[in-house]
């Protein structure tokens, strides 16, 4: 444990079918996977967006500096309270192969 995970998270990948051989898992960038848990990935129908599912919040553990009640509080009721959100992202913006 160490680098304020207290287990091993969830990072999305991509891997691409070329000529009925899928290439080798590339590690999701642009701001996507985060140190905390990302998950349940899915590409829209027309292929122009992805979207996942993410814990993101400001807590760590250890926490990254001392917590008083109303920070806690604030993090707590906060879109980004690491109960899971779910994002988007145009697919140009991962480079993808054409």
């Amino acid at each position: 444990m160490g680098g304020g995970k207290p287990y091993p998270r969830g990072d999305l990948y991509v891997s691409f079918d070329q000529n009925g051989r899928w290439t080798p898992a590339r590690h999701l960038e642009h701001h996507i996977n985060t140190e905390a848990e990302e998950e349940y990935p899915f590409l829209t129908p027309d292929g122009k967006y992805l979207f996942f599912s993410s814990e993101r919040s400001p807590f760590t553990a250890p926490v990254a500096h001392r917590l008083n009640y109303g920070d806690l509080q604030s993090g707590l009721h906060s879109t980004l309270n690491g109960h899971g959100n779910v994002f988007f992202i145009g697919v140009e913006a991962l480079e993808l192969p054409q």
